[in-house]
């Protein structure tokens, strides 16, 4: 950010909705390009043997970010949709993502305004270094499990 604040006070809320709203932007851009790219020639003719992999192609790169839009807030008009394997492999992916990047930005959101600012200060005892933990792959798989159910239940529900 252009006015970044020192390292020990952090971003403030402003620059944290700023991030986040530029990577869902960054998502829907990159993921249109993606799907750009797999409606070309080349990509059916590697993948699915001449045949489009969405239903229409695209005539333009705004299409593929429409339909990019559309996928990552869950809309979905059906006027475009994939039709072979691996476009439904990224549009899964691609809601998955999107998904991912608004939970962590309302937990952000949460632990910010509920949690006293003294609590989340690093507390350094003895002058001893702090150990940083790395989640391990059974809490990703754990919390991937978690989105994926709540999507099938989400969308059983909207049926």
């Amino acid at each position: 950010m252009e006015n970044k604040p020192r390292a020990e006070e952090g971003l403030n809320y402003s620059d944290r909705y700023i991030l986040a709203l530029k990577s869902y932007l960054e998502l829907i851009l990159n993921y249109g390009l993606i799907f750009y790219a797999l409606n070309t020639n080349f990509a059916q003719n590697l993948f699915a043997a001449g045949e489009s992999l969405f239903k229409p192609k695209f005539s333009s790169v705004f299409e593929a970010v429409y339909f990019s839009a559309n996928t990552i807030t869950v809309v979905g008009y059906g006027d475009i949709f994939p039709i072979h394997f691996l476009s439904q492999l990224f549009s899964i992916f691609q809601i998955l993502t999107g998904l991912f990047l608004l939970i962590i930005t309302l937990t952000i959101y949460v632990t910010l305004n509920f949690t006293n600012q003294q609590d989340l200060k690093p507390q350094q005892k003895n002058n001893q270094p702090l150990r940083k933990t790395a989640p391990t792959a059974l809490h990703i798989l754990t919390i991937i499990l978690i989105i994926v159910v709540g999507v099938l239940k989400i969308s059983k529900w909207l049926r």
